[in-house]
């Protein structure tokens, strides 16, 4: 007997647990949520908006009142939605640009792909979604745009890091965090080949803040494949959380490769330990 109601218990809490890790996607009044135990998106398609709310650190990230995007044809897929917007092409034309969003069950995350649905009409570049904006005191970009990377106070004029192409980073992701509470996001683009990197200033009632923005460039004068980009949403822990989720996210891919780890392959690396790292001037 008690081993059946020590099977039951076990048995009803698994359940439990496997139905609150689930991603629930459902039409509202507004447009449509995707929401896992995380984070809550909600699309707007009215207002050409998305919303996220962390329900961990209890934030709302909003995109800036000043933007605004077309969401038609809104369906469910699975983990999220389907919906189509506008592609610019070029001599002044539109196609149609498919976007994907997913929020998967167990992790603060969005994964947003975007696809042409004429990939071979001519286009030139564009930018993607609007940005999510933090409207705090302490807000800051964590960027590798330069040797170790920086951060920079969202509020600063002029940004050092206006616009950069993405291939020229040394990492193809960019942080937006609280400092001072430690919550924020890292912006990943899967993609970033022929992509770009704009950060520019919104109005966020009487101040101006920064907030980074994903645009696509042609490959060959074409959308030609499918771009994608991550947000990854962290409650606490500030840019160093969000390193560590590039970190595992690059090992999940296969991506890192850690020093030591080449050295078993090329053992002349250890020489490497210890050595001066002079670059950057002109005839060293």
């Amino acid at each position: 007997m008690a081993i059946r109601w020590t099977t039951l218990c076990l048995f009803v809490i698994c359940t439990a647990i496997f139905a609150e890790a689930q991603t629930r996607v459902k039409p509202i009044d507004e447009g449509w949520q995707i929401e896992n135990p995380s984070i809550r998106l909600t699309i707007q398609p009215d207002a050409g908006k998305l919303l996220v709310l962390d329900k961990r650190c209890g934030y709302l990230w909003k995109q800036p009142d000043e933007t605004k995007i077309a969401i038609r044809n809104v369906q469910a897929v699975t983990e999220g939605v389907r919906f189509e917007t506008d592609l610019p092409l070029d001599g002044g034309k539109k196609g149609v640009l498919q976007v994907v969003v997913r929020v998967p069950p167990k992790t603060a995350e969005i994964h947003i792909t975007a696809e042409a649905m004429q990939p071979d009409a001519l286009f030139s570049g564009m930018l993607f979604l609007a940005p999510l904006m933090l409207d705090t005191a302490q807000g800051a970009l964590a960027i590798a745009d330069y040797c170790n990377g920086h951060l920079y106070p969202l509020d600063l004029k002029p940004f050092p890091a206006r616009w950069q192409a993405l291939d020229r980073l040394d990492l193809p992701v960019v942080g937006v965090v609280d400092l001072e509470k430690g919550f924020g996001y890292a912006l990943i683009v899967e993609t970033p080949d022929d992509g770009v990197l704009e950060c520019r200033h919104y109005r966020a009632g009487e101040r101006e803040l920064v907030a980074p923005q994903v645009g696509w460039w042609a490959q060959k004068g074409r959308f030609a494949y499918p771009r994608r980009i991550v947000y990854h949403f962290v409650a606490k822990g500030g840019y160093v959380a969000i390193a560590k989720a590039y970190r595992a996210y690059a090992r999940e891919r296969g991506l890192l490769v850690t020093l030591r780890e080449k050295a078993k392959r090329k053992p002349n690396l250890h020489k490497l330990f210890g050595a001066a790292d002079v670059w950057g001037v002109w005839g060293v």
